[in-house]
C-alpha cells in the first residue's frame, strides 16, 4: 500500500509532499488529526494527534500493520497464492479438534504475517473473515487442562516454542499479534486452570500481562504473573542459562526501563513501543460504518457503498427480525434483538420501572444485561430489581451497573472511560444495555440536546456502539410536559427519533406509590422493523402494572396486554425441532463455532420454514442467544439447553 491507497480511505485529505492530513477514522474527527508519512524504512507512519491508538486506527481501516510496509517488503504470491518470500517458519493456530484456522509466517528479512488456506491448496494473505483466533497450540492446552497442568501465556510464538522445550509439565501458549489482542474466547479456553502469565520485561510487556491477568482473574483457579530475571523476554531468560523455576515475580509498574540493565530497543521492537499518549491498547474498537465489511459472491471485501446482497430476502433464508424480549403476560414480547429502543414519557410515568421489569426478565432467563446509569445510584436500582423478583444470584452474576461521571469522549478524543467501556464490552456479551437518562449522559459529554449534529454524535458514541455488539439498547428519555410543544421522540433534537428503530410513548393513568395500584399505556410511536403493532390495539401496545400492597408494601408488577390486543395462548412450538436445533448450537458451540442462521438450516433436517421458527422461539424463551459477529451476522449460542416437554408433536 502506497500514501494514495491510504488516502482513497480516508476523508477530507490533504497532502504535503510525501505526506497528508484526514479525518482519523477511529473517532468523530471534526478536524483533521492523522498524519500519514513515509519513514526511514520506506513505511507508511501513522500518528492521530487526538491520541488514538495506532491498533485502533488500524481496525477502522480494516488493515494489517504489514500493509504498510513497501510492496518489496511484503511476501508475494503466484497465481496459485503460494509465497515466494523466504519464509523461515510458520506457527499454524488450529480449532480444538486440529483443524488449521490460519498461521502466523515469519519471513526473512525479519517480518511477520498472517495467512488462511484459501481451500484449493493455496493462500490467502489476511485474516479477514476467519472469526474464531484461538489459543496457540489449543488441542494441547485442553489436554493440559483437563489434566491439571499449568498453562503458561508468553507473548510470542518463538517464546512458547522455546519455553515448551524447557517445561517438565504443562503447555506453553500465546495469541496471535502480541500484546493488546486478547479475546474473550482466549479467557473461556482456560476456564478452571492453573495459569503463569510471563511479562516482556519492559512496559508493554508488563501492561499486557496484567491485561491478561485481569481477564484470567473471575474464571481461572489461579493466575501468577511473572517476568524473565534478564534479558527482554523468557527465550533471553533461558538463553542466559536460568531455569522455568527462576522466572521472577512481574514489576507491577508498566513504564519503560530507564536503568542500565535494560534491554536495549531495537527496530524489532517497534510494534511494542509505549504510546507517547499513554493511553491503553483497545482490545475492540468500534469499526465505523463506513468501513463495514460487505464480503460478495467473489470473496472479495467491500466498504458499505457496495450493494448488498439480496438473494437471501428471495430464498427464504432471510432472518426476519421479530420482538424477542419483554414479554407481557401473554407471552408476547415487544422488544427487539440487535435493535435500538426509547421509553419516553413525563416524570413518573414509569418508563423506568419498565426497563427494570425487563431487566429482571432477561437476568432471571439467564441472560447478561448492561445497566448505564446517569440518574441513580446502586442501591436503589438493586432494590427495586430484587422487589420486582429478580434472582440475586442472578443479579450478581449477570447484571453489570455502571454509574458514569466521565465522559467517553473529551475534545474528539476517547478517554481511559472509553477504554474500559471498549475492554468489558470485548470480555463479556450483553443481550441488553440500559440508558437511563440521555439528557444526563448528552450533558456529561458536552452535547446540546436541542441539535441534530449533538444527538447523532452521542448515538454514535454509545446507543449505536452497543447495538453494533448486537445488544437491544433501551434509552429512558423525557418528554415536555406541555404537550403543545410535544413532539414524537425525547425532549430535544428530531434526530432523537431518527436514530433509533423503535420509540414507546409512556402515559401514567394511574399514578405509582406506596400501598397504591399504578398503571401506565404504552403506545407505539415508532416500529421500524414493523413487527409489532400487529400485535397492538391501535397505537397501544401494553400496559404496566405496579401494585404495592397497602398493609405489607410488597411489590409486584406485570405487563398486561392492552384490552383487544391479539393473543398468544394458542401460540404454536415445533418443539422437536426445538430441541434438535438446541442439541446443533450446543455441539457447535462446544467446538468453539457459533452458527449462523444458515448454518443451523444446513445442519438441522426439517422444513426451513419450520426451522427458523424453532430458532425464534428458542431465543424468545431465554434458551438461545443471539449476537452479531465481526460481519454483522446473526451467530447463536446455547444458553440453556431446551428439552421437548409433552407439548402436541407440530415439528
Amino acid at each position: 500500500m502506497n500514501l494514495h491507497d491510504l488516502a482513497g480511505r480516508l476523508d477530507r485529505v490533504r497532502f504535503n509532499g510525501d505526506s497528508f492530513m484526514a479525518r482519523c477514522p477511529a473517532h468523530p474527527d471534526n478536524t483533521p488529526s492523522l498524519s500519514a508519512t513515509i519513514g526511514d524504512s520506506g513505511a507508511i507512519v501513522l500518528k492521530c494527534f487526538a491520541g488514538c491508538e495506532f491498533e485502533a486506527i488500524l481496525y477502522a481501516l480494516s488493515i494489517d500493520a504489514t500493509e504498510l510496509f513497501p510492496e518489496d517488503d511484503k511476501p508475494h504470491t503466484n497465481g496459485n497464492g503460494h509465497s515466494k518470500a523466504n519464509i523461515v517458519r510458520t506457527y499454524p493456530y488450529t480449532d480444538i479438534e486440529g483443524n488449521l484456522l490460519f498461521e502466523v509466517v515469519r519471513l526473512e528479512p525479519k517480518s511477520f504475517r498472517q495467512r488462511q488456506p484459501d481451500g484449493n491448496g493455496g493462500w490467502v494473505w489476511s485474516l479477514k473473515g476467519v472469526k474464531s483466533k484461538p489459543l496457540y497450540r489449543l488441542p494441547q492446552v485442553e489436554e493440559a487442562a483437563n489434566n491439571g497442568e499449568p498453562i503458561y501465556v508468553c507473548e510470542g510464538e518463538k517464546d512458547a516454542e522455546r519455553l515448551q522445550v524447557a517445561l517438565t509439565s504443562g503447555v506453553a501458549t500465546t495469541i496471535a499479534g502480541g500484546a493488546g489482542k486478547w479475546r474473550a474466547e482466549h479467557t473461556q479456553a482456560l476456564r478452571d486452570t492453573n495459569v503463569i502469565v510471563i511479562a516482556d520485561r519492559d512496559g508493554p510487556g508488563r501492561k499486557h500481562a496484567a491485561e491478561v491477568a485481569a481477564a484470567l482473574g473471575p474464571v481461572a483457579v489461579s493466575v501468577t504473573v511473572v517476568e524473565p530475571a534478564t534479558g527482554k523476554d523468557v527465550s533471553d531468560h533461558l538463553a542466559a542459562g536460568h531455569t522455568v523455576e527462576e522466572l521472577v515475580p512481574a514489576v507491577t509498574e508498566t513504564h519503560d526501563y530507564d536503568s542500565d540493565d535494560a534491554p536495549p530497543m531495537t527496530d524489532e521492537d517497534i510494534d511494542s513501543w509505549a504510546d507517547p499518549w499513554d493511553i491503553p491498547a483497545v482490545t475492540a474498537y468500534p469499526k465505523p460504518d463506513t468501513h463495514l465489511i460487505v464480503p460478495d459472491d467473489e470473496g472479495t471485501d467491500h466498504t458499505s457503498w457496495w450493494p448488498v446482497d439480496l438473494a437471501s430476502l428471495f430464498d427464504g433464508t432471510a432472518d426476519i427480525v421479530t420482538p424477542t424480549l419483554f414479554r407481557r403476560d401473554d407471552g408476547q414480547p415487544i422488544i427487539y434483538t440487535g435493535k435500538a429502543h426509547a421509553f419516553n414519557g413525563e416524570s413518573e410515568s414509569g418508563k423506568s420501572w419498565a426497563a427494570l421489569l425487563a431487566c429482571v426478565q432477561s437476568v432471571n432467563d439467564g441472560q447478561n444485561v448492561l445497566y448505564i446509569d446517569f440518574e441513580d445510584t446502586a442501591p436503589t436500582v438493586v432494590s427495586r430489581l430484587l422487589a420486582l423478583g429478580a434472582d440475586p444470584g442472578a443479579v450478581l452474576s449477570r447484571f453489570s451497573y455502571i454509574a458514569p461521571h466521565d465522559p467517553l469522549w473529551v475534545r474528539d478524543k476517547i478517554t481511559a472511560g472509553g477504554i474500559e467501556l471498549a475492554t468489558l464490552l470485548e470480555s463479556r456479551s450483553y443481550t441488553v444495555a440500559i440508558i437511563d437518562g440521555v439528557t444526563e449522559a448528552m450533558t456529561l459529554h458536552g452535547l446540546d440536546i436541542n441539535s441534530n449534529n449533538d444527538v447523532a454524535t452521542f448515538y454514535n458514541i454509545l446507543p449505536r456502539r452497543l447495538k453494533q455488539e448486537g445488544m437491544s439498547t433501551i434509552q429512558i428519555d423525557h418528554i415536555p410536559k406541555n404537550r403543545e410543544n410535544r413532539s414524537r421522540g425525547g425532549i430535544g433534537g428530531q434526530h432523537k427519533l431518527a436514530g433509533i428503530d423503535v420509540s414507546f410513548l409512556f402515559e401514567s393513568t394511574a399514578p405509582f406509590g406506596v400501598g397504591r395500584h399504578g398503571v401506565s399505556k404504552i403506545s407505539i410511536e415508532k416500529d421500524r422493523p414493523g413487527q409489532l403493532r400487529q400485535h397492538a390495539t391501535g397505537r397501544r401496545v401494553a400496559e404496566l402494572h405496579l401494585e404495592s400492597d397497602p398493609q405489607t408494601h410488597a411489590l409486584s408488577a406485570s405487563l398486561k396486554a392492552p384490552e383487544g390486543a391479539p393473543q398468544q395462548s394458542d401460540h404454536w412450538q415445533p418443539t422437536i425441532l426445538m430441541e434438535l436445533v438446541s442439541d446443533y448450537i450446543r455441539d457447535c458451540n462446544a467446538v468453539g463455532h457459533h452458527p449462523s442462521q444458515n448454518d443451523i438450516e444446513a445442519g438441522v433436517s426439517g422444513k426451513g420454514e419450520n426451522i427458523r421458527k424453532a430458532v425464534a422461539e428458542l431465543v424468545r424463551s431465554g434458551y438461545v442467544g443471539r449476537g452479531l459477529d465481526g460481519r454483522r451476522n446473526y451467530e447463536h449460542t446455547v444458553i440453556t439447553p431446551y428439552t421437548e416437554t409433552e407439548e402436541p408433536d407440530a415439528a
